[in-house]
């Protein structure tokens, strides 16, 4: 269900990306920042312990805060960039039995890309769910342009994927895929979803002519 306008577009549009990246079911949003604050705002609450590389987006914290102002138990555990010694002990020292890592794909401020794999293979040791933020790599990374998870081999292994319409595709916008439980949770509780106007109808057609 969608609250705000909708069209038969935006669901083509949520079943082409899924479709291509290789997941059960998306979610768009109006712009990328929205998807991942409305992200990390349906799933962080006082039982859960989030991951975060010191370089995390603006979107990233700003999702994590607005979630620790209604639950201030959430715990919050950071790591230096790509230091997979520091990642391992905040997994390990974790108030909460609850864990979610969200890291980026490419971070573009400083040109480099996360250790994907590495990080895949501690979330999934130490039980911890992982999201990525793959808008600078998705359209530019990986033999078909299906961005860090495809570039590593690993595209099967990303919980929570999060891209955007803002670069690749040369328009506006944001998107959310993983399994389809947690997108028809997403479409209830992830307030600048619910709360927010739908992209419009143009800018779905223009996603779309390039999948």
């Amino acid at each position: 269900a969608r609250p705000q306008a909708t069209s038969v577009r935006h669901d083509e549009l949520e079943r082409r990306l899924a479709r291509w990246l290789g997941y059960q079911a998306c979610v768009t949003f109006t712009t990328g920042y929205q998807s991942l604050v409305g992200t990390l705002a349906a799933f962080l609450d006082d039982d859960v312990t989030l991951v975060l590389d010191r370089l995390s987006h603006a979107s990233i914290m700003e999702g994590m805060l607005l979630s620790r102002g209604a639950h201030p138990e959430l715990e919050v555990r950071y790591f230096k960039h790509n230091n997979m010694k520091q990642l391992r002990r905040a997994l390990e020292t974790a108030e909460h039995k609850k864990k979610m890592v969200v890291v980026e794909g490419y971070y573009s401020v400083d040109g480099d890309l996360g250790k994907i794999p590495e990080i895949i293979a501690l979330c999934k040791e130490l039980d911890a769910v992982l999201v990525v933020d793959d808008a600078h790599g998705l359209g530019t990374l990986g033999p078909t342009g299906r961005g860090v998870g495809e570039l590593f081999g690993v595209k099967d292994q990303i919980d929570i994927l999060i891209g955007t319409f803002s670069k690749s595709f040369g328009g506006i916008g944001g998107f959310v895929c993983a399994d389809q439980e947690i997108i028809d949770y997403m479409k209830l509780t992830a307030r600048s979803f619910m709360f927010s106007a739908t992209l419009p109808v143009a800018q779905v057609e223009g996603a779309l002519t390039a999948l």
